[in-house]
């Protein structure tokens, strides 16, 4: 909105957010994915922006990427970053 010059108060986006949130709800379910309970991590060198960073995904049964993290060091830290 501000880039549009126009001026809004907080309190209709709230009452937006009241009144829409539970119809989105409602609709994100329909394409929502559960997780399985058997899932991987997966660890991969990428090139993002010119810069090699890793990329961890973690991968659930059916091969869907679930979670993602990507981190300038391969450290264990890294890795338990993705978990959290």
């Amino acid at each position: 909105m501000a880039e549009r010059e126009i001026s809004v108060d907080h309190s209709p986006i709230l009452r937006w957010v009241r009144r829409y949130a539970p119809e989105f709800e409602k609709k994100w379910h329909r394409y929502a994915h559960l997780i399985w309970p058997s899932w991987r991590v997966d660890e991969t060198y990428v090139k993002v922006g010119g810069t090699w960073t890793y990329l961890y995904r973690g991968v659930d049964k059916s091969g869907k990427s679930t979670v993602s993290h990507l981190s300038r060091n391969r450290a264990v830290g890294a890795a338990k970053d993705l978990f959290a």
